[in-house]
Formats: C-alpha cells, structure tokens, sequence
C-alpha cells in the first residue's frame, strides 16, 4: 500500500486536503479504490472526504461550518493509534444514526 504523501499546498484548504495531511502525519495509507487506511492497515474510511468529515466532527479543523485552512494539531493525537481509536469511535456514531 502507498503512503499518503503531504499535501502541497497548504493555504486554506478544503477539508480532503486537510484530511491528506493529517493522514500523512499519522502514516495513514491508500486502500483500494481509494479508501483510507489506518498506519497497521485498518479501514478507517472510504475517501478522503469521508476521513475529512470525521475529522471536522472530532475538532481536528480550524473553523466550524466554514471554509477551513488549517489542523489543529493541538486538538488531534499526537499518537496513530490515539487518532485511528477516536476516528473509529466517531464512524461507529455515525453508522448507528
């Protein structure tokens, strides 16, 4: 599997692309057909704009209801397994609803 490279351009991002570098940060990979896998090769999401969504919930982006551009890399764990845990907890949230 390929690691998630960091983004670019970093300047108010779209939330994908700030989920793409907060998923480099963690050594997050690519799946097939796109999805997002977690640094020991677990599902955590079907695109990047999935994994952005959970992300947003969870506080990780600047902002609320806006246009983002940044991590908060204060808010986020600093750990892999720390972020795939409270990643995993809130795509269990929604998958109840």
């Amino acid at each position: 599997m390929d690691k998630i490279p960091m983004p670019l351009k970093f300047d108010k991002a779209p939330d994908p692309r700030l989920a793409q570098e907060a998923a480099a940060y963690h050594g997050f990979h690519w799946g097939p057909n796109g999805m997002i896998l977690d640094h020991k090769n677990g599902y955590l999401a079907d695109s990047l704009a999935d994994l952005a969504r959970l992300m947003r919930d969870l506080g990780w982006f600047t902002g609320y209801r806006e246009p983002t551009s940044a991590v908060l890399y204060n808010e986020m764990p600093s750990k892999a397994d720390e972020a795939v845990r409270e990643i995993c907890v809130k795509q269990r949230r929604y998958s109840a609803i």
